[in-house]
Parts: C-alpha cells; sequence; structure tokens
C-alpha cells in the first residue's frame, strides 16, 4: 500500500470545466443575490424529470420576486444589463439528480425588453460547505454551475452544463430552512449564440 501511497497524484478528470478560448466569443458573467434556504414543496420534484430540461424546468416564472439578485454579463469585454426581474431561492436540491444531497442556488432572470429569461442553478458539493462564509471555486467539482437561456423545453432553448468555470463567495450559508444564504458569483463561458450575434 505504502507504494502505492508514494506515487504521484492522479491528475482529476477534464470534464470541460474550464472555457476554451476556441469555443467561441467569450462571456464573463457576474452577479449578487440574497435568498433563504427552502425546502420545495414534493409536487415540485415530481412534476421535473431527472434530465437537463427538466432540473431548469424546477426553477419556475413564480420564483421571480422572491429574494433579491442581479445579474450582467460582457461579451468579449462589451458589458449588458438587460435583465429587469429576478428571483433567487436555495434548496436542498432535486432528490432524483445523480447528485443526491447537493444545495442548489436557484436564480431566475427576466427582461422587460425583450431578452431571453436566464436560469442559473449553482450545484454545490456539501463536503466543501461550511456554515457561515465560503469561498468556492466553479470548476464541476466543487461547483457545478448549469446556465439557460430561453424557456426549458423550446426550440431556441440554449444550456450551459460545461465549459463554465469561476468562483462562488458566499457571505452566509445554512442549510436550515428559512437561513439566509448570501453572496456573489463570478462565470466565465462561451456566449450564447444569440447573445453572441
Amino acid at each position: 500500500m505504502q507504494s502505492e501511497l508514494d506515487q504521484p497524484a492522479t491528475d482529476w478528470p477534464d470534464l470541460g470545466a474550464v472555457f476554451d478560448p476556441g469555443a467561441g466569443a467569450k462571456m464573463e458573467v457576474s452577479g449578487e443575490f440574497s435568498s433563504v434556504f427552502t425546502l420545495p414543496a414534493a409536487e415540485t420534484y415530481d412534476a421535473a424529470e431527472s434530465d437537463s430540461p427538466g432540473l431548469f424546468a424546477m426553477i419556475p416564472d413564480s420564483l421571480l420576486g422572491t429574494g433579491t439578485a442581479n445579474i450582467e454579463y460582457t461579451v468579449d469585454g462589451i458589458p449588458q444589463q438587460p435583465f429587469t426581474n429576478y428571483g433567487v431561492q436555495t434548496t436542498p436540491g432535486n432528490p432524483d439528480f445523480i447528485r443526491k444531497g447537493y444545495p442548489v442556488i436557484e436564480l431566475i432572470a427576466s427582461s422587460d425588453f425583450g431578452h431571453p429569461p436566464w436560469r442559473l442553478s449553482l450545484i454545490m458539493d456539501p463536503y466543501q460547505l461550511i456554515e457561515g462564509q465560503n469561498h468556492l471555486e466553479i470548476d464541476h467539482f466543487t461547483v457545478w454551475a448549469q446556465l439557460t437561456q430561453g424557456e426549458p423545453g423550446s426550440e431556441d432553448t440554449q444550456t450551459k452544463a460545461f465549459g463554465i468555470s469561476g468562483t462562488l463567495e458566499l457571505d452566509a450559508f445554512s442549510e436550515d430552512p428559512g437561513a439566509a444564504v448570501s453572496g456573489r458569483f463570478h462565470l466565465q463561458t462561451g456566449a450564447f449564440k444569440s447573445v453572441e450575434e
């Protein structure tokens, strides 16, 4: 066994968590949020499937107006602030999802000016989380970011679940129902096609 311990550490597999400069225009997404830890009703999970469209459908339009948030983004350095309405909550996550017991920050942003809505899920490794303040890497392991543009299930929907890197700074975190969860995030990924154009 000692001989195995003396071997160099094995590299983590590359799951595409870092933005690839060849993936098109670079998009940087920044935002802040203040939410509470919420236990969703059981029917929320029953209505969603375990694949990607189902996961994003778990962030309903009815979440708008819950908590406080903002999102802005830049594409190749050009700033954009199209969103006017937000909703955010933190939940224990979908029990049918492959990462069971992973808390999720769920954020929705919509626009009064015609920009397609965005839904962002930040899926956090519970073994990397502590009560209170946290500094977490968005790297597909510690925090897995999933970002979608458009309505789930529509032909125009674009989803990014890989190729996203960045940081998540939590000023407050607790899994007690009703507890405050707040912080900020910064993501780097390739631009959505309609944004890039």
